[in-house]
Order: C-alpha cells, then structure tokens, then sequence
C-alpha cells in the first residue's frame, strides 16, 4: 500500500511541476512576443542569406513563430508518446523472450546434470573393483 501511495504522490507532484512548465513557458513566449511587438510599428530587422537581402517585418514574425510553437510542439509530444509505447512494448517482447530463453538453458542445464550424474553411478557400477 505505501509503494503505490508513493508512486501516486511522485506522479502528482510531476504532473503539476510539468504543467507548470508548459504554462510558464507559454506565457513567457507571448510576453517576449509581446515585447518584440511593441517596438516601433515601422521597424524591419534587416540581415543578408547569402547573396540575398531579406527583410522581416519582426512583428509578424514574432507572433507568427509563436504560432508556430504553439502547433509544433503538440505534435511532437503525441509522436513521442506514441513512440513510447512503441518501444515499451518492444520491451515486454524482449523481456519475455529472454525469459523463454533463460527458462530453456536452465532445463538444458538440469538434463546435463542428471546425464552425468547417470554415467557417473553407470561407471561406478562398471569398474567397482568389489565385483
């Protein structure tokens, strides 16, 4: 009863620390996406890519890269479930065969023994010089 009281309690305390996590990241992305939007309506971040000149209006881009997030990062966390399960399930596999295998090389192991133990009262009995 204490090990799953235990269990329980560790997985409540993470569930909350995550959710956290994921709200305060989220927030802080609008702040500074809120930030960036307030500079100067006309300013335009300028930088060379290659030989090309881009520009970006930063405002929209601030908020669009949030967007961004916002719908990448759903996605990548059920894939990485998904594949989760995936390999756990991969686990129990393997487990179960490795079990299988032990279980058949302890049987071999146990027929050896009792093989010897035969020839070796067979070869007592053979060469028992009381005989």
């Amino acid at each position: 009863m204490q090990v799953i009281q235990n269990a329980v309690t560790v997985n409540i305390s993470m569930l909350v620390r995550y959710l956290f996590q994921i709200i305060g990241s989220i927030v802080i992305m609008f702040v500074v996406s809120w930030q960036v939007r307030s500079i100067e309506p006309g300013f335009r971040c300028t930088y060379t890519h290659g030989s090309h000149r881009v520009l970006a209006h930063s405002r929209r881009l601030a908020h669009q890269l949030s967007l961004v997030m916002m719908s990448v990062v759903p996605v990548v966390a059920v894939s990485a479930v998904i594949y989760g399960r995936y390999l756990q399930g991969l686990q129990k596999k393997f487990q179960d065969e490795l079990a299988n295998a032990t279980t058949v090389a302890e049987e071999g192991t146990r027929v050896s023994a009792c093989l010897w133990e035969a020839v070796a009262h067979l070869s007592l009995i053979r060469f028992d010089p009381s005989r």
